[in-house]
């Protein structure tokens, strides 16, 4: 994956620093309006990588009508 597509931890957390610990965090939608939901963090890099070797990877997974809590 080119370089564009990445930045690092550190990055996102600068990013994220000025927003209160509690502030919930939305992920968009597809182009089909399917909204995306926080699924997991994965280590996708070598094991027990450390540092610039390491390799984070976080998922979303598309959220469809029937995938929401009934009442």
């Amino acid at each position: 994956m080119p370089k564009g597509h990445r930045i690092t931890v550190g990055e996102l957390r600068e990013r994220l620093d000025e927003y209160d610990a509690e502030a919930e965090i939305t992920f968009g939608c597809t182009e089909a309006a399917v909204p995306l939901v926080f699924y997991r963090v994965k280590n996708r890099g070598p094991r027990n990588a450390k540092g610039p070797d390491q390799l984070v990877q976080i998922e979303l997974n598309e959220l469809h009508e029937g995938d929401l809590p009934t009442r």
